[in-house]
């Protein structure tokens, strides 16, 4: 599966399933529950062991310590897509700041963050855009490591 397409399921696949299990503690996500989608500008740059197909689910108790942090970094607007250019490509605009520390992205990781609807998980609500610079980037997959090793 390629870098830019996280999903690894047609929307029809991910409603059958009815749901998904958190990538760090193994709960069920349930209403409360967030997935996170990240695109790496380069494939080395992955963001957690835990992700499959660059998505990671979460469940409510996962979702509140991801909040925690997240909720303190700068949205930025969903990145505009269309040409030739990857979802990944399309979060890294000139000159544009990491939402976590403000500084220069050079290597940048994209981050797409929303609530699955518990009836069709396919439907996107309260989606969240940033983008983290390379050493952001490194202490998220840190954080995020750090979340699995204590569930």
């Amino acid at each position: 599966m390629s870098v830019d397409s996280p999903a690894g399921k047609d929307a029809s696949e991910a409603d059958q399933v009815g749901g998904f299990s958190c990538g760090l503690c193994g709960d069920p996500t349930g209403g409360d529950g967030r997935l996170l989608a990240s695109y790496p500008s380069t494939a080395e740059r992955r963001l957690s062991r835990a992700a499959r197909d660059g998505v990671l689910a979460f469940c409510s108790t996962c979702t509140t310590a991801l909040a925690e942090l997240t909720d303190t970094w700068d949205q930025i607007d969903p990145p505009a897509l269309g040409g030739d250019a990857s979802i990944a490509q399309s979060y890294r605009a000139d000159g544009e700041a990491c939402s976590f520390c403000g500084g220069a992205t050079d290597e940048v990781l994209g981050i797409e963050c929303w609530t699955p609807d518990p009836e069709r998980p396919s439907v996107h609500r309260d989606i969240r855009h940033y983008r983290l610079c390379g050493d952001c980037s490194s202490i998220f997959a840190e954080f995020l490591d750090g979340i699995a090793a204590d569930e």
